[in-house]
């Protein structure tokens, strides 16, 4: 299996782990990746379609769902009205810190079923993948 098969499998893997740990607090993949990006002092949402790549109207459809639910909060830029923060209210915060422990049972068990050896050379391969896709993303592909 090549690179790409691997990063495809990879990214299959944690989107139905992701899935799955959402439905657990009635979510959407969608609005948990959404929640889980949003920053504790809140987020422009041009900014959070941006990083998590999805269209800004696909953001404005998960973000009003999210703030009927009481989870988010978006407001408006004194300085230009078209621009909007979102910021989490309380609630959403308490159900970013659940979906984070979750996530973190998951990343502890993988961690349990490696090596020390393979978790030692894990964390770097990792850290510099991100890093590479994070570069690539920045030139557009």
């Amino acid at each position: 299996m090549d690179l790409s098969e691997q990063i495809r499998d990879l990214n299959s893997q944690l989107t139905a782990i992701i899935r799955q740990i959402a439905a657990r607090h009635q979510l959407t993949y969608s609005q948990a990746n959404i929640l889980l990006t949003i920053p504790v002092e809140g987020i422009l949402m041009s900014h959070l379609a941006e990083k998590i790549g999805i269209d800004v109207s696909t953001a404005t459809r998960n973000l009003m769902k999210l703030e009927s639910l009481g989870l988010i909060i978006r407001s408006k830029i004194h300085k230009d009205r078209r621009k909007v923060t979102v910021t989490a209210t309380t609630a959403g915060e308490a159900l970013i810190d659940k979906l984070e422990i979750d996530l973190d049972e998951v990343s502890f068990s993988i961690q349990k079923m490696m090596t020390d050896e393979d978790r030692e050379k894990f964390f770097p391969v990792l850290e510099s993948l991100n890093w590479n896709l994070t570069k690539l993303r920045a030139d557009n592909l």
